[in-house]
């Protein structure tokens, strides 16, 4: 009995130690995020962005946004060419953006949060 109790406190040592880790990484990462030129560039572009311009009619709102689009992605590829991590970036990414349509999928993400997901998923197959 005394071996459980003792392997149940290791274990709960080890996850707090885990967490705090955790906590570190990220406030680590937010901080460095915070002086990255690129990263602030990002989070602007990512702001602004029409996530619905492929509905439009209109070609020049396509073209726009697909420039746009773009661009993003090639800020994504720098950053994690950097070193910056995918899911933190994508994490952030998704916290950042609110979702802003009501076409909700069964996982919970609309327009908006199925782009961004796609953004990354060459990254995360890898």
């Amino acid at each position: 009995m005394i071996y459980l109790y003792i392997c149940v406190l290791l274990i709960i040592k080890l996850l707090c130690m885990f967490n705090s880790q955790i906590r570190d990484f990220e406030r680590l990462q937010a901080e460095k995020d915070a002086t990255n030129p690129i990263f602030n560039e990002y989070l602007e572009c990512i702001k602004k962005h029409d996530y619905s311009y492929m509905m439009s009619d209109d070609d020049r709102v396509w073209q726009s946004g697909t420039k746009a689009e773009k661009h993003i992605q090639s800020l994504i590829e720098k950053m994690i060419n950097n070193g910056t991590n995918v899911l933190s970036l994508k994490l952030r990414t998704l916290t950042e953006v609110q979702q802003q349509f009501n076409d909700v999928d069964s996982n919970g993400n609309d327009l908006t949060h199925r782009v961004i997901r796609n953004w990354f998923t060459k990254y995360e197959n890898k």
